[in-house]
């Protein structure tokens, strides 16, 4: 996984996937733990214990677009003003945290 925080998006690539977030699309940065629902209809691409690449459906979230090393605990939400979200596994998850918030103005 790798987060390239450039001046004015996020660059997300996970294995063969990329995904960019511009700032200014995000509404809330939240850090969760969450249930995955193996069980649901799901649109993951790649999810094994520890890995979490593609869309992921969880209890009470909905789909979450993951990028991420862990599919359930300590998950950096990302919230989209389209309504999608996006879960990351940054190092210094509330560090990120704290830079997307002012990056994307919501401090």
């Amino acid at each position: 996984m790798n987060y390239k925080l450039n001046p004015d998006q996020l660059i997300l690539k996970c294995g063969w996937h990329k995904k960019t977030i511009y700032y200014n699309q995000i509404e809330k940065v939240t850090i969760e733990n969450l249930k995955a629902n193996f069980l649901a209809d799901t649109q993951s691409v790649f999810k094994v214990p520890g890995y979490a690449i593609g869309k992921v459906y969880y209890f009470g979230m909905g789909y979450i677009y993951m990028c991420a090393t862990r599919v359930n605990k300590n998950i950096l939400v990302i919230y989209l003003k389209n309504g999608e979200k996006v879960g990351i596994t940054p190092k210094n998850l509330e560090e990120f945290k704290n830079i997307l918030i002012e990056k994307a103005g919501l401090n």
